[in-house]
């Protein structure tokens, strides 16, 4: 990251995005159980919910932590996460991060939907080296239902895509679900488009 890069800014509504630290992982797992479009059953389950910030959030927060930021109100209600070089990011958890979890929970009984988490520690995603070459950065945004919809998304990405050029990406990609209608009307307003698209997920990517 550039050294004129802000640690934080205060959005025009009122909170503060800060770059995000350790004593924030239960908040960001909390929020991306909350956000992710759990069932009820799922969200009662603890370890459901560590499963899937260790998949979804966790390994940016170890990894990759000055591109980590969480939105600020009286309590925590959003995050937004980045990596600058993925394929990287990528090696790293094979080595790092999946084996330690893999070992954890290949003794536990699990459910359903847990399995469904542990296979994707099992058999991480491994983006296309094709795609990485014009769009070699990603990143992940979650806020709460109350906060969504006024801008704040906007803000927090404009800060964030600024943040990942001015370290020297040339462009960033995500993945979304495919039923979020929502989410990809959000995504293309910012200038992403379509690069794939599969049964349940899209790739969006964006020059930087």
């Amino acid at each position: 990251m550039s050294s004129d890069t802000k640690s934080f800014i205060n959005l025009s509504t009122g909170e503060t995005l800060c770059q995000a630290r350790e004593e924030n992982r239960d908040d960001l797992y909390r929020i991306c159980l909350s956000t992710g479009g759990s069932s009820d059953e799922q969200k009662k389950r603890e370890r459901f919910k560590k499963m899937l910030g260790e998949v979804y959030v966790g390994p940016h927060l170890t990894f990759s932590p000055q591109f980590s930021y969480v939105l600020r109100d009286i309590n925590i209600v959003g995050y937004i996460v980045a990596v600058l070089d993925t394929a990287d990011f990528e090696k790293t958890l094979e080595s790092n991060w999946w084996p330690h979890l893999v070992s954890e929970y290949s003794s536990q009984s699990l459910n359903e939907s847990e399995r469904e988490l542990f296979t994707l520690m099992t058999e991480p995603v491994r983006t296309p080296s094709e795609l990485l070459e014009k769009f070699p950065s990603h990143l992940h945004i979650n806020l709460m239902d109350p906060y969504q919809g006024k801008g704040r998304g906007v803000e927090m990405m404009d800060f964030t895509l600024r943040n990942l050029k001015e370290s020297g990406s040339n462009g960033i990609h995500l993945r979304m679900n495919s039923r979020n209608e929502r989410a990809y009307h959000f995504y293309t307003k910012l200038g992403f488009s379509i690069y794939s698209k599969s049964q349940n997920e899209w790739i969006l990517v964006k020059e930087l």
